[in-house]
């Protein structure tokens, strides 16, 4: 019975053995019918752009003998500034006035730094007056009035240094 046994397997073992490697060689078509073919694109290279390096000739320091300034120059780093505030002619309401640096003509009295301001004082019956002592490299102020009553609003006013004009500026 054994014999039998051993018979009647064998085949039907064959014919399993067969049909797993037939159909596990069979892969459902073919690899490129799947997949959209693509094609490989070779990178231009191009030859590095060489420049010559510049070459400049050392700058030599001045002497305090080699400076030249001109006559009219007098080595000051700092300019007065006199400023007057007068709006009593039209009010006298409790005011205060901010001057601050101002590199922006088109300023917008909200985004002011007032922190950093020059001058920030209250104006005495609408009045107000001050001798400000400002370094070279400001060339602009802007000055804002503002009132305790809502009502009327912030006053702005702009200044600019001009070379060899006067230091006033007169706020009415």
């Amino acid at each position: 019975m054994g014999q039998k046994y051993v018979n009647s397997i064998s085949p039907l073992c064959v014919t399993l053995l067969l049909s797993v490697f037939l159909l596990s060689a069979c892969g459902g078509g073919e690899e490129n019918e799947s997949k959209p073919k693509t094609t490989q694109v070779q990178p231009v290279v191009t030859a590095p752009v060489v420049t010559a390096p510049v070459v400049t000739a050392p700058v030599k320091a001045l002497t305090i003998t080699e400076l030249i300034i001109a006559a009219d120059h007098n080595l000051t780093s700092v300019y007065q500034l006199s400023l007057v505030v007068d709006i009593s002619s039209y009010s006298t309401a409790r005011a205060f006035i901010s001057v601050c640096e101002n590199n922006d003509q088109e300023i917008i009295i909200t985004q002011i730094n007032y922190a950093d301001c020059l001058v920030q004082s209250p104006l005495t019956l609408g009045k107000f007056a001050i001798e400000l002592t400002l370094p070279n490299h400001v060339q602009q102020l802007v000055g804002v009035i503002w009132f305790t009553d809502l009502a009327q609003p912030a006053q702005v006013q702009h200044w600019s240094y001009v070379q060899g004009g006067g230091s006033s500026w007169r706020i009415d």
